[in-house]
């Protein structure tokens, strides 16, 4: 993941605090707010459908991890197991959190809705007090700058995912609006609306899983369609935008000398 600059503000104590390992590493219980975001793709050997039940029954598995975090030697060496996520607070109205974890997610998969706030789940957080600890980065030689990432380190229930988003291609694959987010039925609690449209950003679609279909065609050809789709949608937003522009412009290049000037326009001036 890409760094977070120092003058980005984290919430304050944007972490529950579990404990000091050994090595006087932060261990916490997840973020303040008890929610966790995670990306990933869709497991190739399944389908997109498949790949959603896997994860919502077996919970999840160590991938490409693209956090700076998984290119620390120490936590590679001491928690060879960890997995990434991100934190899903929204700072100066982006969605940090969620834009990381749609990258981790690719064009096929979705990003998965963790609740931290049972405490049992244990992670790293990037935080100052672990980056001033040299133990913490010893070996990293590049910049680190606090952010959004953790480094989970315990394995994750499968009853703590509240559900998944999915990515604008699996949207379109699976014939559901791309703000969709589908719960998990494994998750008992009451799935907090409000919270989701904060990780989302706007207003979503809540759907169950049983609702879902496979799509008619091969992915591939799923695919291509999407792009095409794509593409018919990028054309038509570029032509509306060329006429307004149009518009905008034979509005305001009129002037003075262009514009009749009609004998009642100069007894109004007093001319």
């Amino acid at each position: 993941m890409e760094n977070i600059s120092a003058d980005r503000q984290l919430p304050e104590t944007s972490f529950e605090l579990s404990h000091h390992n050994q090595d006087k590493v932060i261990i916490s219980y997840g973020p303040k707010n008890g929610f966790l975001l995670r990306g990933e793709a869709f497991d190739k050997q399944l389908h997109l459908i498949e790949s959603l039940n896997n994860v919502f029954t077996n919970g999840f598995t160590q991938q490409d991890e693209i956090s700076v975090l998984a290119s620390l030697p120490y936590i590679k060496r001491y928690y060879p197991d960890f997995i990434c996520a991100s934190n899903t607070y929204c700072n100066r109205n982006e969605l940090t959190g969620l834009e990381y974890e749609q990258f981790s997610a690719g064009t096929y998969g979705y990003i998965y809705l963790i609740d931290t706030s049972e405490k049992n789940i244990q992670s790293i957080p990037l935080c100052e007090e672990n980056l001033l600890n040299k133990q913490f980065v010893a070996g990293y030689t590049e910049e680190i700058n606090e952010g959004v990432d953790y480094a989970i380190i315990s394995k994750v229930d499968p009853r703590c995912i509240i559900g998944a988003i999915p990515s604008a291609f699996v949207a379109f694959a699976l014939g559901i609006n791309e703000k969709s987010f589908i719960t998990n039925p494994a998750y008992k609690k009451t799935v907090n609306c409000e919270k989701i449209k904060e990780t989302i950003g706007e207003k979503f679609f809540l759907l169950t899983r049983d609702r879902l279909r496979h799509p008619d065609l091969p992915l591939s050809e799923v695919y291509q369609r999407y792009l095409q789709a794509e593409e018919r949608s990028n054309q038509q937003a570029c032509l509306a935008s060329s006429f307004q522009t149009r518009r905008s412009v034979i509005f305001f290049q009129s002037n003075q000398d262009e514009v009749p000037f009609f004998p009642e326009t100069q007894k109004s001036l007093g001319l």
